[in-house]
């Protein structure tokens, strides 16, 4: 009998969305879903006005362990991860679900320190905790859902790269991968450097202004980078039906990734996953005037091209180059 791990997680969610297609009322459509699954979150019309919708979940074994990370900052994390969803919309968050799976074992401190993390974040970015549910279970997880709503309209979303686009993305990539590598490994390298690592992958920042100061400009193809920029940008390409060139060389990476991975930062830059930044693409006509924003937070990386091909890397050294490795599935045995 066919298992989750014989296919991919999306070619699961692709079979389970088949399902409800196929069970669909045709009498009675929904016709207040904008848009459903395959994006970074649902987006409703309630009333006239635009709301978008996300989840995810931190299960301890899986996502982290007790003893690698703050319970403060997993409680920032786990939000984090949802406001990332909700910035790739272009959107800023209104308010936030939270579902607690404990074991009988766990302080009630532990968890007070936790909804800190929670609260930390949500003073800043908004996006309140304002309910939820909490149940018994052998192993602890965090369940959270996100509700936001557009800075401008139309919201982005995944399936709008063309031909032409160029292909660009914030921050600095594979410092969150390099940060549970020193975790895992107990790598040694000094305090200010492991802080570093050890911040990208434990708190990480949602994009939220540069989100909503995108879809201002015209942006209309986005998504966050969470499982990994070769699977992630995969996904553009096959929800708008292109291929992409990305240059290696070009991928904005930190200098301590460099220095301290020197031999595999561009794996961890390509592959690496959980970085939590914008993913997108720039029309030709608005590449100038974007570009020129001495305030625009991110870099070009590579070019959005016809075809069926997927993604092509180009290397450091100049030849394509195989990273195909990379990335995040939950199904799948993780390097």
């Amino acid at each position: 009998m066919e298992t989750v791990s014989s296919i991919s997680e999306f070619e699961l969610i692709r079979r389970l969305q088949a399902v409800l297609d196929n069970h669909s009322n045709q009498e009675n459509p929904s016709e207040n879903i904008v848009l459903g699954i395959g994006d970074d979150a649902t987006v409703a019309e309630i009333n006239s006005d635009l709301e978008v919708a996300t989840t995810d979940t931190l299960v301890e074994g899986v996502h982290f362990t007790s003893e690698s990370i703050s319970m403060k900052d997993l409680g920032w994390k786990s939000i984090a991860v949802n406001f990332s969803d909700i910035a790739a919309m272009g959107c800023s968050p209104i308010y936030s679900l939270v579902t607690l799976g404990l074991k009988p074992s766990q302080t009630v401190a532990s968890l007070e320190n936790l909804y800190k993390g929670m609260a930390e974040i949500s003073e800043r970015y908004g996006g309140k905790v304002v309910g939820g549910d909490i149940v018994r279970s052998d192993t602890f997880f965090i369940s959270v859902t996100v509700v936001g709503a557009p800075c401008a309209t139309p919201v982005l979303r995944r399936d709008k790269a063309r031909s032409g686009d160029v292909v660009a993305v914030t921050g600095h990539l594979g410092c969150s991968a390099a940060g549970l590598r020193i975790i895992t490994k107990n790598l040694s390298l000094p305090d200010n450097v492991k802080e570093h690592f050890a911040n990208s992958h434990s708190r990480p920042i949602p994009q939220i202004d540069i989100g909503a100061s995108l879809a201002v400009q015209g942006i209309e193809c986005a998504m966050d980078v969470s499982d990994g920029l070769l699977n992630d940008l995969s996904k553009i390409c096959v929800a708008s039906n292109v291929s992409a060139n990305v240059f290696v060389n070009d991928l904005p990476v930190h200098e301590h990734l460099r220095t301290y991975f020197p031999d595999i930062w561009d794996q961890l830059a390509v592959g690496g996953g959980e970085d939590y930044e914008l993913l997108f693409t720039i029309p030709e006509e608005l590449k100038d005037r974007i570009s020129q924003n001495p305030n625009s937070g991110f870099k070009i990386i590579g070019t959005i091209t016809e075809g069926n091909e997927g993604v092509k890397v180009i290397g450091p050294d100049g030849a394509l180059k195989d990273y195909s490795t990379g990335g995040w599935d939950h199904f799948k045995e993780q390097a």
